[in-house]
C-alpha cells in the first residue's frame, strides 16, 4: 500500500532543510549574520577608540610635564585581577597607592584615570616601578580595641589592637535603605574566634574600631557575635572620607589575586 501522507511530510522536511531557518539562503540566517558582523565591528571600533584615547591622554600628560619643565616622572599602571570588580574597587587600589606613596615619600602623587583599571601616576622624583607596586599592595590597617580605664574629663584611651588586619579575610561595602555606607568585615577562622571571644567579653561595653590608626566609632556590644563578620556604618549618608576608606579596604582585603604592571612612559 502506498503512503502518500509520509511522502508529503518528507517533501515538507526537504523544503525546510533547503529554504528554512537552518539554510544559509534563508532571510533569518542572513539577518543574524549581518547583526553579528555589525556587533563585531562595533566592538572593534570601541576598542580602537579606547586605545586611541588612552594613548592620546598619555602623550598629552607627558608633553605637559616636559613643556613645563616639571620635575616629575610619569608611570602607567595597569591592574589585573582574577575576578570582575566595579570601579570602586579600582578606585580603592589607586587611593591605597596614593596614600602609601605619601607615607613613604612625603607627598601625594598626581594621578590621571585612563580606564577602570589603568591610570597614570606623576611622582615628583624618581620612584622605581617596584616601589609603586609595593605601594599598591600595602594594606591599610583596620583593628578593634578595648577601652581602658580613663580619668574623668580625659579623652577615652584604648588598648593595643585585639583584632587586626591579619585576622581579616575580605571586606564588602554596601548602602542601607537610609543611604548610610556599611563596611562588612569578614574574618578568617582565627579572626572569627577572636571576635567571638572579644564580643562575649565586651557585652554591654564599647569596642573601638580604628582604620589607619584613626578612631572611627565605638559601638556598644549587645551580645556575643559568632557569625564571623562585623558591620561598620558611616556616621552620615554622604561621608566622602568614609567612602574613600571603604573603597581602600575593599580593594586591599579582596580574595582575588592582583597583579600590577608598572611602566615609565616619559622616557624615550
Amino acid at each position: 500500500m502506498e503512503n502518500y501522507g509520509d511522502d508529503k511530510r518528507e517533501d515538507e522536511f526537504h523544503s525546510l532543510s533547503s529554504n528554512g531557518v537552518g539554510s544559509s539562503d534563508s532571510p533569518f540566517f542572513k539577518i543574524i549574520t549581518a547583526a553579528a558582523f555589525i556587533l563585531i565591528l562595533s566592538v572593534c571600533g570601541y576598542l580602537s577608540y579606547t586605545h586611541y584615547r588612552i594613548n592620546n591622554t598619555i602623550t598629552s600628560v607627558v608633553k605637559s610635564v616636559k613643556s613645563n619643565n616639571l620635575n616629575s616622572s610619569v608611570y602607567l599602571v595597569k591592574v589585573k585581577t582574577g575576578a570582575l570588580h566595579d570601579k570602586y574597587y579600582y578606585d580603592g587600589l589607586r587611593q591605597n597607592m596614593v596614600a602609601n606613596i605619601k607615607d613613604a615619600f612625603g607627598y601625594y602623587p598626581e594621578t590621571v584615570t585612563l580606564s577602570k583599571n589603568e591610570f597614570l601616576v606623576l611622582t615628583s622624583s624618581y620612584v622605581s616601578g617596584d616601589k609603586i607596586n609595593a605601594a599598591i599592595s600595602k594594606k591599610p590597617s583596620i583593628d578593634f580595641r578595648k577601652p581602658v580605664e580613663t580619668p574623668e574629663n580625659y579623652e577615652q584611651q584604648w588598648s593595643s589592637p585585639v583584632i587586626s588586619g591579619h585576622d581579616i579575610e575580605s571586606v564588602e561595602i554596601r548602602k542601607d535603605d537610609g543611604g548610610y555606607l556599611i563596611i562588612t568585615v569578614n574574618f578568617n577562622s582565627i579572626g572569627s574566634r577572636k571576635f567571638e571571644d572579644i564580643t562575649s567579653e565586651q557585652t554591654g561595653k564599647q569596642l573601638g574600631i580604628f582604620i589607619e590608626n584613626e578612631f572611627i566609632s565605638a559601638p556598644i556590644v549587645r551580645e556575643k557575635i559568632s557569625t564571623g563578620r562585623a558591620d561598620i556604618s558611616s556616621s552620615e549618608p554622604a561621608d566622602e572620607q568614609f567612602e574613600i576608606m571603604a573603597n581602600r579596604l575593599k580593594a586591599a582585603y579582596t580574595s582575588s589575586p592582583v597583579s600590577v604592571e608598572v611602566k615609565r612612559v616619559d622616557e624615550k
